[in-house]
C-alpha cells in the first residue's frame, strides 16, 4: 500500500514539475529574411514591427526571433526550414516557393492578368 502511494505521489509530483516548467516556458517564433538590419529594409521593418506587437500583446509569452541577412540560409532552405517547424515565418519570393508548389508559379506568368484593377480583383 506504501508503495502505491509513494509511486502516486512521484507521479502526481513530476506532472506538477512538468507542468510548471511548461507554463513558465517561452514560445519562439523565427522570422527569417533576405534584407539586412535596418531602417529602409522593407522586410526587417515589418518583422520588427510584428516582433514589437506580438511581444508587447502576449505580455512576452511568445518571443520573436528576427534573422536578416539570410543568416538562416538561402531561400529554398528557409522554406524547408519552415516545413521542418524549425522556422515559423519567411519571407520569399514566388521563386523560393516554388520548387516546393509548383502551382504557385502560374502567378508569374507576363501577362497573366489584362491589368492591375483584375489582378487586385483576382488575388484579393
Amino acid at each position: 500500500m506504501t508503495k502505491k502511494i509513494i509511486l502516486v505521489s512521484l507521479i502526481m509530483l513530476l506532472t506538477l514539475c512538468l507542468s510548471v516548467g511548461m507554463v513558465n516556458a517561452k514560445t519562439i517564433v523565427r522570422i527569417a529574411h533576405d534584407d539586412p538590419p535596418n531602417t529602409n529594409a522593407e522586410a526587417h521593418v515589418i518583422s520588427t514591427v510584428f516582433k514589437n506587437l506580438v511581444e508587447v500583446r502576449t505580455n512576452g509569452e511568445l518571443e520573436v526571433q528576427i534573422f536578416p541577412s539570410m543568416s538562416m540560409g538561402e531561400q529554398g532552405e528557409r522554406v524547408e526550414m519552415i516545413q521542418d517547424g524549425t522556422l515559423q515565418i519567411n519571407f520569399t519570393s514566388m521563386g523560393g516557393i516554388a520548387p516546393y508548389m509548383p502551382e504557385i508559379g502560374a502567378l508569374d506568368f507576363p501577362f497573366l492578368f489584362p491589368n492591375d484593377f483584375v489582378a487586385q480583383q483576382v488575388l484579393d
